[in-house]
């Protein structure tokens, strides 16, 4: 054994020694003579003498180098799946806005009140934090907010009449 390796299994043989507690199915890298590094499952029993003492240990330890490998595998492939959960769940909700929109545009309102419905729709069903709306002032070269909604309440999270300036 690597002594990096060697003097874990052995401070874990000597608590089994001294507690007389069995520690079951230990998850450890092995490294092999020849540089190899394989999983193992380890099982330590202590040995009891007929005056009550732990005097040995019983160790046994199988390779499941695949099944370790097969395991982290099946990990990765779930956080890639869960992801790709999430991203379908986001464009799913735009979608639902976008709908929304879309029948928010056929009612007719007044401009500022289908933007301001616009910004609402994107918070509330595209659950996204904030949205706005602002015109392109060229001349000032500034963007002036027309509509917002979100962060915390009606207002458009502190934009200012007079906009941003570029």
């Amino acid at each position: 054994f690597y002594p990096e390796q060697a003097d874990s299994y052995y401070q874990d043989d000597l608590a089994v020694l001294e507690r007389g507690l069995p520690r079951l199915g230990i998850i450890e890298p092995m490294t092999l003579p020849n540089g190899e590094r394989r999983w193992v499952r380890t099982d330590k029993m202590p040995l009891i003498s007929e005056d009550s003492r732990t005097q040995r240990i019983l160790v046994t330890s199988t390779d499941v180098t695949e099944l370790h490998h097969a395991t982290e595998l099946l990990k990765r492939e779930n956080e890639t799946r869960l992801e790709k959960e999430r991203e379908v769940q986001r464009l799913s909700r735009q979608l639902a806005a976008l709908s929304q929109i879309n029948q928010t545009l056929l009612r007719g309102q007044t401009r500022e009140q289908i933007f301001q419905d616009i910004c609402r729709i994107q918070v509330e069903t595209g659950q996204v934090a904030m949205a706005w709306v602002g015109w392109i002032d060229t001349e000032p070269r500034r963007v002036v907010p027309v509509a917002g909604f979100g962060g915390g309440g009606r207002s458009c999270c502190g934009l200012r009449a007079g906009g941003w300036w570029w």
